[in-house]
């Protein structure tokens, strides 16, 4: 959301999620340094888009970021809003620790949040003007950082680029793991720091030289993975570790130098895992011994449904009417039935009713599956038709012995179970 200010000028700020990982493919942004953009240039350079509407001079529209391999530099695009006069100062965090270098910048008595910057590089998209600072607002000279301005479209000045020599960073640090910050940018109109800062931006921006894996993915428990795949790494593939603790403090070493995992490399993954791949010496700009680490991936594991089926279960009459229910609270489910027996309704709901057949000493099957959250899991239960019991029941008073057919019984007497003996029950109707 924009806020509007006295004079017209606003100030956004934006916490971004800019993630640019170095690509393989760097020859082609990297190749030609003139502040042009040039669309096949940029072709497969991953970039973020931070505003796709902006319009004003110092707005920013979208960010390219690669490396030059031939002479070890950060190459910057930046698009902007139009051809007009403004000034916008990078914040570079160098060391990647946001307790070092310049924490804030003040401007017009507001003091901006800048996230720990040693280098901070000022560029005149009117003019062309660099300046670089040191994070005690000092100028430096040193550094050997260039800009360039040029056009996105045509000519309509809508375009600029930064040349960041790589040794300002302290990239081949092992705690820094190879990584690239940039924390923050302000920017003015007018051409001059006298003005109200127009457009300022939190830039979580990260390039990292031992590449990124690809993919992250959801599976179900039990199920193989899509094959995972490192890109933008500078130097070859050493190893590859995994670990379900993403801060990998016991990882579990996967010997595989090729910059790719396979489903049978992964194996059957029960829990949540983060994969990584380390990576030698970012190809002669850094010592070989280094190790540099690739962004992870997170294959998320998602628990299988517990099936159960609810109601009769063992044995059962023949003709019975019988009952079955799935567990409460799942997204689907869907019945299925073979053997003796006859399903009576919807198989997808939650409660069903089927009718055991009349052939004894038999069984059929009632199978159920379940889905939730994506995932699914089916059980049976086998039901045996069967007449198990023997009915039961007494004689009638005055008739003794086991013959109810005795010879001199009445000749009119009706002759059946239920007549014949008293309190006579069958588990089963026959």
């Amino acid at each position: 959301m924009k806020t509007f200010l006295p004079k017209r000028f606003f100030t956004r700020t934006l916490l971004m999620g800019l993630v640019f990982l170095l690509l393989g493919l760097s020859e082609s942004f990297g190749q030609v340094f003139d502040g042009n953009y040039e669309y096949d240039d940029l072709l497969g350079i991953q970039s973020d888009t931070i505003d796709a509407s902006a319009s004003g001079t110092c707005e920013v529209n979208t960010i390219w970021a690669t490396l030059l391999p031939t002479n070890d530099s950060l190459l910057i695009g930046v698009r902007n809003g139009n051809n007009g006069n403004a000034i916008f100062r990078f914040y570079i965090d160098t060391d990647q620790n946001a307790e070092t270098g310049l924490k804030s910048d003040e401007f017009k008595n507001v003091n901006y949040p800048v996230g720990g910057a040693e280098l901070i590089v000022q560029i005149n998209v009117a003019d062309g003007t660099i300046l670089v600072y040191d994070s005690l607002l000092n100028l430096d000279d040193t550094t050997g950082i260039q800009g360039a301005i040029g056009n996105y479209s045509g000519i309509d000045g809508e375009f600029f680029e930064m040349l960041l020599p790589l040794n300002i960073f302290d990239i081949c640090n092992p705690s820094s793991n190879g990584v690239i910050n940039l924390a923050y940018y302000i920017s003015f109109s007018g051409g001059s720091l006298t003005s109200a800062p127009c457009d300022t931006a939190t830039i979580n921006f990260e390039i990292g030289l031992g590449g990124e894996v690809l993919a992250d993915q959801t599976i179900c428990s039990g199920e193989f993975a899509d094959t995972l795949k490192l890109s933008g790494q500078k130097g070859s593939v050493i190893r590859w570790e995994k670990s379900t603790d993403p801060s990998f403090s016991s990882p579990i070493t996967i010997i595989k130098d090729t910059t790719f995992l396979l489903p049978e490399d992964i194996g059957v993954l029960t829990d949540t895992t983060y994969f990584r791949a380390l990576v030698a010496g970012a190809e002669g700009i850094c010592d070989d011994a280094l190790e540099l680490k690739s962004k992870p991936v997170v294959i998320n594991i998602t628990e299988l449904p517990v099936c159960q089926i609810l109601g009769i279960s063992g044995s059962v009459c023949p003709g019975s009417s019988d009952k079955f229910i799935a567990p409460i609270g799942v997204d689907s489910v869907l019945w299925s039935v073979t053997g003796n027996v006859i399903f009576n309704g919807n198989k997808t709901n939650d409660t069903i009713y089927v009718d055991a057949g009349i052939i004894c000493d038999s069984s059929y099957t009632i199978s159920l599956t379940i889905w939730e959250n994506g995932c699914s899991s089916t059980c049976d239960s086998v039901i045996n038709v069967i007449d198990s019991t023997a009915p039961v029941g007494t004689a009638p008073a005055g008739v003794s012995g086991v013959d109810l057919c005795a010879a001199d019984a009445i000749s009119t007497y009706t002759f059946n179970a239920a007549t014949v003996a008293g309190n006579y029950s069958d588990n089963c109707l026959g």
